[in-house]
């Protein structure tokens, strides 16, 4: 399946850099708007924006898996790109996307839990 559309659960540069990318490939971007940053550069690189600004959850905008989730499959986006950090390295993101069908950009769950496991690892 060719990916169309990728929504950049992450910020700053490594949201630009993912963007800047897509775009040359012709897919389609979406970036997450939060209170805390809504003029922020990386917004004005995405083709659209997603507002988590009226967020009144305690959970951070870009940790909040379901809410992240579920607007992927609002608005039809192909695949999620973390970027890297805390979704890249959550196992429980990656089988999340999987189940909903949304194309995770990174290692499987399974890889992703393997690799956070100290005793499986070695």
């Amino acid at each position: 399946m060719k990916i169309k559309s990728i929504l950049i659960a992450n910020r700053g540069e490594i949201a630009i850099r993912i963007m800047r990318t897509a775009r040359k490939m012709g897919i389609r971007t979406w970036a997450i708007k939060t209170a805390k940053e809504p003029n922020a550069w990386y917004l004005d690189e995405a083709d659209e924006v997603i507002d988590f600004s009226e967020c009144f959850d305690d959970t951070p905008e870009f940790l909040d898996i379901e809410r992240i989730i579920y607007n992927a499959r609002e608005h039809q986006i192909d695949a999620i790109h973390p970027g890297y950090g805390f979704l890249a390295e959550n196992p429980d993101f990656a089988r999340r996307c999987e189940e909903e069908g949304i194309n995770f950009i990174g290692p499987s769950h399974d890889a992703i839990y393997r690799m956070g496991n100290k005793t499986i690892a070695k």
